[in-house]
């Protein structure tokens, strides 16, 4: 779980637009990117019981309403697997059956030489990764599973340790031999914050030995875990960031998540995942007020707009990290899964990311010579299903946003908009969209999911 504190950069300059308005351009006949199928998916802490998805029905009955695509958990010990992080102890049979029945796809973390930046044995081997891939994807049915577990990441922040990937060296070949004629995807890896150099350097010395690695794995919080954030600099976590024209990262916010896999993906040409991410890897107030679930939506979906899996740590950690509390009732983070997944209520965000534009009220970040410019609405649209998610990310204005269609010119609409302290509530029942527009009120600090039924289409262009 630990990770490099990121230090707020101070706030050069925030200069606030007077109009409370904005124009939200959404193109369906653009998709510029296909949605990663594992996107939205989620740890499994092991830090939470006994509120988890094993020991706690009503723990796991939220979890399984996320309708998530994925839920990594950490084994050791191939041949008889146990968990092997936080501070639950007991076999990994329940658990990945857990994460199995839930619909998820079960991402196992085994244990190398060298975890978690102490360069200490932590017990795993090649033999131990063989025997869990034979148990858990060879034989998965004889296991209590569903499908086979086709997805693995070898070790967890070895860092200085294994930056040339001699475990994944190790591991790899072995267990593809191993799957029993099943497809494997192997990560690694899983690196304790964002850093393109070795990362790439990872990649090309394992390509070269072992095939390399089917995606990269890196973990990244919001801020380091020892200071509380001032309300100044949480509002900088959510409009600050970006990237210069070398893709580096400027200052670090959320969509700095978007910058750091694009540019990872354009060194590797490999799938990325943030296998970790929260406001911070300690504890800070903010991660239980509606405030995270903002920022935890705008995170999702800029990691989602990259290609990315988002894949956030986790689901019931003891304390104010996770989506579940330890009073087994949603924190903010669950809202802001939910307004992508749909849950219950809706449907599901879908498999192409289309091209989405704002125009009106913005914030502008000066930092030196570089200027970041970011509108206070966010705007995630995708075709197959049509979803358009709006996140207003002033604190305090409400945003009267009027949503332009391209590719779509008439047809039904439906809403569900949350503040980031209750389920979202429907705010728009099968209203009729005519000539591709429409106009919503968005209320300080909150995310809305509009949902499009069938439709036809319009024949301008509202984005020329």
């Amino acid at each position: 779980m630990k990770s490099r504190s990121l230090s707020c950069i101070s706030l050069i300059s925030l200069l606030a637009g007077n109009a409370y308005a904005g124009t939200i351009n959404v193109d369906f006949t653009k998709n510029i990117g296909t949605v990663n199928p594992r996107a939205f998916s989620m740890d499994s802490t092991e830090y939470g019981s006994p509120h988890d998805i094993v020991h706690d029905q009503t723990v796991y009955n939220l979890i399984a309403a996320l309708h998530l695509d994925a839920m990594r958990i950490d084994l050791q010990n191939g041949s008889d697997p146990q968990l092997g992080a936080g501070s639950t102890s007991g076999p990994g049979d329940p658990w990945v059956q857990a994460i199995d029945s839930t619909g998820a796809k079960p991402v196992i973390r085994l244990h190398t030489i060298g975890e978690d930046d102490n360069g200490t044995d932590s017990g795993g081997s090649a033999a131990d990764a063989q025997a869990m891939v034979s148990r858990y994807t060879a034989n998965y049915a004889a296991h209590g599973l569903s499908k086979p577990v086709q997805y693995y990441i070898i070790g967890n922040e070895t860092n200085a340790n294994d930056s040339s990937g001699s475990n994944f060296i190790a591991f790899a070949p072995g267990m593809r031999s191993a799957s029993g004629g099943f497809t494997l995807y192997i990560g690694g890896p899983a690196w304790g914050w964002y850093d393109e150099g070795t990362m790439t350097g990872y990649f090309a010395n394992t390509k070269s030995t072992a095939g390399g690695p089917d995606f990269l794995d890196y973990h990244q919080y919001g801020n380091g875990g020892d200071t509380d954030m001032s309300a100044s600099q949480l509002q900088q976590e959510l409009n600050g960031g970006g990237s210069d024209s070398d893709g580096d990262v400027l200052q670090y916010g959320t969509v700095s998540y978007q910058a750091e896999i694009a540019k990872l993906q354009g060194d590797t040409g490999l799938p990325i995942e943030c296998g970790e991410w929260n406001l911070t890897w300690g504890s800070d107030p903010a991660q239980g007020q509606p405030f995270n679930a903002i920022w935890g939506a705008s995170v999702i979906g800029n990691i989602v707009k990259a290609g990315g899996v988002s894949m956030e740590y986790g689901d019931s950690s003891g304390g104010l990290m996770g989506v579940v509390s330890q009073n087994d009732t949603p924190m903010p983070l669950y809202y802001s899964y939910y307004m992508f997944t749909g849950g219950a209520l809706f449907q599901h965000f879908g498999t192409n990311m289309v091209l989405t534009s704002v125009t009106g009220d913005t914030t502008v970040n000066v930092q030196g010579s570089n200027v970041v410019q970011n509108n206070t609405l966010e705007v995630f649209a995708s075709n197959n299903p049509k979803n358009i998610v709006v996140i207003n990310k002033d604190p305090n204005n409400t945003e009267t946003g009027t949503v332009n269609l391209t590719g779509y010119g008439s047809g039904t609409m439906n809403a569900w908009q949350t503040t980031g302290d209750g389920l979202p509530a429907q705010i728009a029942t099968n209203v009729a969209i005519t000539d591709g527009t429409f106009t919503y009120s968005l209320p300080p600090y909150s995310v809305t999911t509009f949902v499009l039924g069938s439709g036809t289409t319009n024949g301008a262009d509202r984005n020329r």
